[in-house]
């Protein structure tokens, strides 16, 4: 509890996707909810409209799996006729997705796709994960950042407080461009460079890591940086044998509340989280130095 008699109430969204612009792509969306916050009533989860996306009708579809608590379940579409008088989102809804073992109902609405649902009261995990597989979502076409929003309403005093409901935002960008090149250095070295960039922004402060093989197939990892403010990286090194090379790039989720809030939001509580979704990236190609001799 804070001054004044409000409460802390900070639930983040995260959201994971894969492929590349225009492709279609698994989602992971993670709902967490600190230790010590109220338990939440409603959480309403919105796609960006620049997303492409395909709502399955025929029932009894699988879409991927729910997991809380260390309990899973399969995400299944349902008759949402069967859930027009449902307490959490009463009336009717474009679909209505179920996962059995958690006692959950996923409300669905197009245009732009949101997403409805009300955790369980009484047993409410710290974190709820919903994995769809490819078949819902394709990914922008374009280049950019892009921003998925989710409402939380907390449980109040009487139940559903919808005066203390707060934003959380999942940013994603593309496309994840990680290039590699290579020119001879002093003293008989070569130096291996290139250039990080997500959605047409650099990224700095990245780990970088130089995989190496006698051949495109057998490369492993040999040595790792970090790239600088401008998203620049390089390795310097002496090679006795032809080399093939390739860059790697897996940044976990960042918390980028300061920025990914700045912008106002409609919620009563304001926005409260920021999550940047996880990048992996390889150089698209790999790069063959070859020693003679």
């Amino acid at each position: 509890m804070l001054a004044g008699g409000a409460f802390a109430y900070t639930p983040r969204l995260t959201v994971a996707t894969s492929g590349g612009p225009a492709a279609a792509t698994p989602v992971t969306i993670t709902l967490a909810r600190p230790a010590g916050d109220p338990a939440t009533a409603r959480v309403r989860i919105s796609t960006p409209a620049a997303y492409a996306t395909a709502i399955p009708a025929a029932p009894g579809v699988v879409l991927g799996t729910a997991t809380a608590a260390g309990v899973s379940g399969e995400i299944v579409v349902d008759d949402p006729a069967r859930h027009a008088a449902d307490e959490c989102a009463p009336g009717p809804h474009d679909a209505v997705w179920t996962v059995e073992p958690l006692g959950l109902a996923i409300y669905v609405d197009a245009t732009p796709l949101t997403l409805e649902l009300c955790p369980p009261p009484d047993s409410q995990p710290a974190t709820l994960t919903l994995a769809f597989a490819k078949g819902v979502w394709s990914n922008p076409a374009g280049r950019g950042e892009f921003v998925w929003s989710a409402l939380f309403t907390p449980v109040g005093e009487a139940g559903r407080d919808p005066s203390a409901e707060v934003e959380s935002r999942a940013l994603f960008r593309q496309p994840a461009l990680l290039s590699l090149a290579g020119r001879l250095g002093t003293r008989g070295r070569i130096v291996l460079f290139g250039r990080l960039t997500a959605g047409g922004k650099k990224l700095g402060h990245a780990a970088v890591k130089l995989l190496a093989g006698r051949s495109a197939r057998t490369t492993r990892s040999i040595s790792s940086t970090k790239t600088t403010a401008a998203g620049r990286y390089a390795f310097s090194l002496r090679l006795r044998r032809t080399t093939f090379f390739r860059t790697r790039v897996d940044l976990p989720a960042q918390d980028v509340t300061k920025t990914g809030c700045a912008a106002p939001s409609d919620a009563p509580g304001g926005c409260v989280t920021a999550t940047l979704a996880p990048l992996h990236a390889l150089s698209s190609t790999f790069l063959k130095v070859t020693v003679r001799g």
